[in-house]
């Protein structure tokens, strides 16, 4: 219940702050501040924890060119950006451990080899999988469980990455 209102406060500063969703979903992610909020978030948060602890720009283009041979010859280039430490390498060592865990010993176990492509270059592949209950539990004295309560659920994560 503590970490229910913990995210519900979280909610409503991000609420002022223009978040556009009514509820916020607990998760390692919300925690840090890398909610789904927009698409390139979760992807981002991978980012940070494959290169330990690093923000490094996401590039799919490096270069344009247009009109080439013709007076009208123009080139485009994205300016090299340097990485920002944006996470202790120790705490995104230890998340990259526990996600290569779950391929090397857990519901992943297929892909513990990493992918293989065509042109022979191979990928480690690490990840959650699966699903995840966050519940009530009431003890009794003792430390015996007496009850247990579903109250969220939360989907499942694949990523690789080098």
């Amino acid at each position: 219940m503590v970490e229910l209102r913990a995210y519900e406060a979280i909610g409503k500063s991000w609420q002022a702050l223009g978040y556009p969703f009514t509820t916020l979903t607990p998760s390692y992610a919300a925690a840090i501040g890398a909610s789904g909020d927009r698409p390139a978030a979760l992807p981002q948060l991978i980012g940070l924890i494959a290169n330990d602890g690093n923000k490094v720009p996401t590039e799919s283009l490096t270069q344009l060119d247009f009109a080439k041979d013709t007076p009208y010859e123009t080139h485009f280039r994205r300016a090299a950006a340097a990485p920002q430490q944006q996470l202790s390498p120790e705490i995104a060592g230890t998340v990259k451990g526990m996600l290569h865990d779950v391929v090397t010993g857990g519901t992943a176990r297929r892909l513990a080899q990493g992918m293989t492509f065509p042109d022979g270059r191979t990928m480690d592949v690490y990840g959650k999988t699966g699903t995840g209950d966050q519940r009530f539990n009431v003890f009794a004295k003792g430390a015996r469980l007496i009850e247990s309560r579903k109250m969220n659920r939360s989907g499942d994560l694949r990523v690789c990455y080098r």
